[in-house]
């Protein structure tokens, strides 16, 4: 699954978060990591309830929140009712001046909206352990003692006022509080809550302040005042963190994490790595002063974006794209970093000079009058720059299992091998075959998944050539029966030889302590004799090849390990490059014009095949097939 980590604020990647699922959906691996040093309105409030000693929660609940509209599809009439709920309860904001109305209508709210979910038929013990944790994180938040004890009431909300105040940041600083001062605990417990995966990370669960400095020495020490600054005649000029103490230090990436996620990890593992548009000076850049972080990124192999604003954000008054970059330059290296510029920008964050030492891509990726960008378009021209080398070929070789479809049976990987079967009648029909080492039976056995995708996106009898058993025989499949053409190399053929080599290939697994039966040799269209279900395989090659040389007295035949579970036995010339680059002579095309992807082009079958010319995408599973040929059938429509 494609790993894409977003540096973010709390609100700046909204439109890349969006993109990336209406594209893709659950396809990607999307993590976020955010800074927490909100201190305004009521994440300022929320900071000082419990003695500054917890950091600001309003970007992790943006984000969370973000994370679980998407997934529930929030806002579509496919929403069901308790999500829809539990969405408005987190998204709630209120008005109350004292503590005693604040407390009784957040109570209140709480109860109402776990009673509308059972009055809709969505009464669960799950539902009621989430109605008991957010009545008892209310509690904690308003009280400093439970009622079995005493309740007495928090000195720091007292004579407070609950202005435009974020029911959800009361929760998120209550859990943080609750656990430890931990704001990364308390995003685990909300996830849990939402029901959404843990992936928003915080770069540090130190507790810190921001502070911000301009050009005429003035020192901002509200982060609320700097998101407004506004000032383009006294800019900020940099911004430092504070303890609770007033002290200047420099946080350590990962410092404070309680959490299992760590951020070098994620960095180290990403694919694409994108840091976000959106404010700079009060929530990107606070994230990029972290030790560790500027080195951890130059070891990272992954592809890296970063995303221009679309207007002048306030912190940033009066500055353009190259003066923006040259700042952040400070923190990050942006050498090799891919810079995204929307065309339709306001004037001066739409251009930049083509000397400057990073990539630019250009795009018209939302209008100038709105300041996100359009999320399809903006995730679009990430993904087509990363697999930019393989979008226009005249021809595609599709490996098969694993790789258009899963071995595993789970509802999600079903859904995206049937997704991965329409993609390529939708985008590549007429230009792309499969060849696989898979048997004919296989094929034969989907034959009925094959005829609904075809049908689906309105081509019904589309034929779909299939080279199958490692490539060599030909088949063709249409209106879901697959029927034989020919083998391509009938020279290479096991013929008489497979009942002595099945036989003593199983007489001497057994011998090593295998448990072999012959339902586990299988004849593949009599070119390979293909082993399944064995155990450290590559013990067992040895043997098998050790057993070859001893009954033909030549290498004749060599063992292969294969996808997930097997071993495939065939003639030491046969392989799946040699019967691709026959398919290719046939179809009058140069290797070079022709891009393969298959799952095992490190240790399977497909890893000679760059070797003969071919362009080849190495993926992981199903889910980055559907990526790629999304990215592809996306191309072709733009």
């Amino acid at each position: 699954m494609l790993k894409i980590l977003i540096f973010s604020g709390g609100t700046g990647s909204i439109a890349l978060q969006t993109g990336l699922h209406d594209l893709y959906g659950d396809a990607v691996r999307t993590d976020i990591i955010i800074s927490a040093y909100d201190n305004g309105k009521s994440t300022g409030a929320c900071r000082k309830v419990f003695d500054g000693k917890i950091l600001g929660p309003s970007d992790l609940r943006k984000n969370q929140l973000t994370q679980f509209k998407l997934r529930y599809g929030i806002g579509k009439s496919t929403a069901a009712e308790d999500k829809t709920l539990l969405h408005e309860l987190f998204d709630e904001r209120f008005d109350k001046g004292s503590w005693q109305e604040a407390y009784a209508y957040v109570t209140k709210k709480i109860d109402r909206t776990f009673d509308r979910m059972a009055e809709c038929g969505f009464t669960s013990a799950a539902n009621d352990r989430k109605r008991d944790i957010l009545r008892r994180l209310t509690d904690h938040f308003f009280f400093s003692s439970r009622a079995e004890t005493g309740r007495k009431v928090r000195k720091t909300v007292k004579g407070m006022s609950f202005t435009d105040f974020s029911i959800s940041n009361l929760f998120y600083a209550a859990a943080a509080a609750a656990n430890g001062n931990s704001l990364g605990l308390a995003g685990e417990q909300m996830a849990d809550i939402l029901e959404i995966p843990d992936c928003v990370h915080l770069i540090s669960d130190r507790n810190l302040y921001l502070h911000a400095e301009t050009r005429s020495g003035y020192t901002i020490t509200d982060e609320g005042d700097i998101v407004a600054w506004d000032c383009p005649e006294d800019p900020i000029t940099g911004i430092s963190l504070h303890d609770e103490q007033g002290n200047k230090c420099v946080p350590s990436m990962d410092e404070g994490n309680r959490t299992g996620t760590s951020c070098r990890k994620l960095i180290a593992e990403a694919d694409i790595i994108v840091f976000s548009s959106g404010t700079q000076w009060s929530s990107l850049i606070p994230t990029y002063v972290h030790s560790g972080l500027r080195k951890a990124l130059e070891k990272s192999p992954a592809r890296k974006y970063l995303v221009m604003n679309n207007a002048e954000d306030h912190d940033m008054k009066g500055v353009g794209a190259a003066e923006l970059l040259g700042i952040v330059e400070h923190y990050i290296r942006l050498s090799g970093v891919s810079i995204v510029l929307n065309t339709c920008a306001q004037a001066g964050m739409n251009s930049l000079s083509s000397g400057s030492h990073y990539r630019i891509l250009r795009g018209e990726l939302g209008e100038s009058s709105n300041p996100r960008h359009n999320p399809v378009k903006l995730a679009g021209i990430i993904l087509r720059d990363y697999f930019a080398d393989y979008l226009e070929a005249k021809y595609y070789f599709f490996d098969f299992d694993d790789t258009i479809w899963s071995s595993s049976k789970s509802e999600l990987c079903r859904k995206y091998s049937r997704l991965n079967l329409k993609g390529i009648y939708r985008g590549f029909a007429g230009k792309s075959l499969v060849i696989s080492g898979n048997s004919a039976d296989h094929f034969a056995a989907l034959g009925q998944e094959f005829r609904d995708a075809a049908r689906t996106v309105g081509l019904p009898g589309a034929c779909m050539d299939v080279y199958c058993n490692g490539g060599n025989c030909h088949y063709e499949m249409k209106d879901g029966t697959l029927s034989p053409k020919r083998s391509l190399c009938s020279d290479f053929n096991l013929d008489k030889d497979f009942p002595v080599l099945s036989e003593k290939i199983r007489e001497a697994l057994e011998n090593e302590g295998w448990n072999m039966d012959r339902v586990n040799f299988e004849n593949r269209g009599d070119c390979i004799l293909s082993i399944k279900l064995l155990p450290d395989r590559e013990k067992a090659k040895r043997v098998i090849d050790d057993t070859i040389l001893r009954v033909f007295r030549t290498p004749k035949y060599s063992a292969q390990v294969n996808g997930n579970t097997t071993i495939d036995v065939m003639d030491s010339r046969y392989d799946k490059r040699m019967c691709a680059e026959r398919v290719c002579r046939e179809l009058e095309f140069a290797p070079g014009e022709v891009v393969y992807v298959g799952d095992g082009t490190e240790k399977g079958n497909d890893r000679n095949l760059a070797g003969a010319g071919f362009r080849v995408l190495g993926i992981r599973d199903i889910f980055d097939f559907h990526c790629f040929i999304t990215t592809c059938i996306m191309t072709e429509k733009t």
